[in-house]
C-alpha cells in the first residue's frame, strides 16, 4: 500500500496550515479537515472509553508454567481493575474486562501482547498453555511475517484492563447550504505562495460561517477559533454535513518517482 490508498486526517493546532501542502507531496488523495480540527485530541479525550490498567510480572516458560497461579494472578488484578473503574461511577454490569498477556519466544529482547479471550483467562489449565502460546504465534506471524511455532514461548507480564463504555452523543448536522460560500466570507488579503511566485489576492472565510454544500476554491484562507486551513490555489474544499471540509487534491500528474508496489 502506497499514501495514496489513504485519506490525510488532521488533528492539531497548526496541522491545517501545512496538511494540504503535505498531501500535494506525499501524492495522498485525500484532506479531511474536522470542524474542531485544532482541539481534536481533547474532543478524543472526552469521548473515549474510561480504562484502568493493572499489570502483574509471571515469568515462565509455557511448558512449565502453572496455570492455576496464573488464574489466581488474573483473578486478584481483575478485582483490583474492576474496583479502581468502580470509583468513577461505574455500574458492575457495564464494565468490560479485556485480559492480556505479554509473551516472547525464549531469548527475545521485546514482548508481543496478547489479547486473551475471557474464558481462557478465568479457566486455566495445561490445554490453555497451549491455547496461549498458539495465539502468541498467530499474533507473531501477523506483526511480523513469521512465527516459530517449535521454540519455547515465555510469559512475561498478565494484564486485566477494566473499562468503563462512555455514552457518545451523535455528530451534529450544521445548517445545509449551497455551493456559495459567500455568507462567510471575510475579505481578502496578500498572501505569498510559491507556486504564484509573489503574494497574491486570497479570500479569507469564517468557518463558523459555513454552511454544508459550500465550496471554496483556493487560494483561500479558512479562519477559526483553534486553527487556521490554509488552501493552496488550483485546490477546492467542499463542506459537508457535519461542518468538515473534504478536499479532493486536483490531479497531480504523472511522475517517474510514483511509489513502488510493496
Amino acid at each position: 500500500m502506497t499514501p495514496l490508498d489513504f485519506s490525510l486526517v488532521v488533528s492539531g493546532g497548526t496541522a491545517a496550515i501545512h496538511a494540504i501542502r503535505m498531501a500535494q507531496e506525499l501524492r495522498i488523495p485525500r484532506v479531511i479537515i474536522p470542524l474542531n480540527a485544532g482541539v481534536f485530541s481533547a474532543v478524543g479525550l472526552i469521548t473515549a472509553d474510561a480504562r484502568y490498567y493493572v499489570h502483574r510480572s509471571y515469568v515462565a516458560r509455557g511448558s512449565q508454567a502453572d496455570p492455576a497461579r496464573m488464574q489466581a494472578v488474573f483473578d486478584e488484578i481483575a478485582r483490583d481493575a474492576a474496583a479502581k473503574i468502580s470509583e468513577l461511577g461505574f455500574a458492575p454490569e457495564q464494565i468490560v474486562m479485556r485480559y492480556e498477556i505479554d509473551m516472547r519466544y525464549l531469548g527475545q529482547a521485546h514482548e508481543v501482547p496478547v489479547e486473551i479471550p475471557s474464558e481462557l483467562a478465568q479457566e486455566m489449565d495445561k490445554e490453555t498453555l497451549v491455547e496461549l502460546m498458539d495465539l502468541f504465534h498467530d499474533k507473531h506471524f501477523h506483526l511480523f511475517g513469521h512465527a516459530s511455532r517449535d521454540s519455547d514461548v515465555e510469559f512475561m507480564t498478565l494484564t486485566v484492563a477494566a473499562i468503563g463504555p462512555m455514552t457518545r452523543g451523535n455528530m451534529l448536522e450544521i445548517e445545509a447550504g449551497t455551493a456559495d460560500a459567500s455568507s462567510a466570507f471575510k475579505g481578502t488579503r496578500k498572501v505569498f505562495f510559491e507556486e504564484a511566485g509573489d503574494y497574491i489576492d486570497c479570500s479569507t472565510y469564517e468557518r463558523s460561517r459555513l454552511k454544508a454544500n459550500n465550496l471554496i476554491t483556493g487560494p483561500a484562507i479558512i479562519e477559526q477559533m483553534d486553527t487556521t486551513t490554509v488552501l493552496p490555489p488550483g485546490e477546492t474544499a467542499e463542506v459537508d454535513k457535519y461542518g468538515t471540509l473534504i478536499v479532493e487534491l486536483a490531479a497531480q500528474g504523472e511522475t517517474n518517482d510514483a511509489p513502488a508496489e510493496a
